[in-house]
């Protein structure tokens, strides 16, 4: 826990660190080439809607009005293919805007979809990606 003195508020982060195995070797190669972190073509037949939770619930976040995915490490083009698959497979219209020097997708007025889809494979630790008002904070 920590004190956030600008909202005023207590809040809770939580990190882990893994272990360096084959078994996530394997995952590494999939996901970058030459040291780049890559989009891999076929990652599209994974993006099922548990999938797309624990994305969210990894790499997600939830203010209020909208909804982004933290892809500032995938090329722009990579992320067009994103958008094209949310639109395309959920009918979920997203937006790739800029967040300093990189960029990230941005779901506004489809949230409510993308939630609806992804809230049921949400674990209860992380249920307030979900909820509004967000049930994670405690004011001081």
């Amino acid at each position: 826990m920590w004190d956030n003195p600008r909202r005023n508020l207590r809040e809770v982060s939580w990190y882990f660190h893994t272990k360096s195995s084959k078994e996530l070797g394997i995952l590494y190669q999939y996901f970058y080439k030459n040291k780049v972190k890559i989009l891999p073509q076929d990652i599209f037949k994974l993006l099922n809607p548990r999938s797309l939770a624990i994305w969210f619930m990894d790499d997600g976040s939830n203010n209020r009005t909208g909804l982004t995915l933290n892809t500032h490490s995938f090329p722009k083009k990579d992320q067009e293919h994103i958008t094209r698959f949310l639109l395309e497979n959920y009918s979920i219209e997203t937006h790739i805007v800029k967040d300093r020097t990189k960029w990230k997708i941005a779901i506004g007025k489809d949230k409510k979809r993308f939630l609806e889809i992804v809230k049921p494979f949400v674990i209860p630790s992380m249920i307030y990606k979900v909820v509004y008002p967000r049930n994670d904070l405690f004011v001081r």
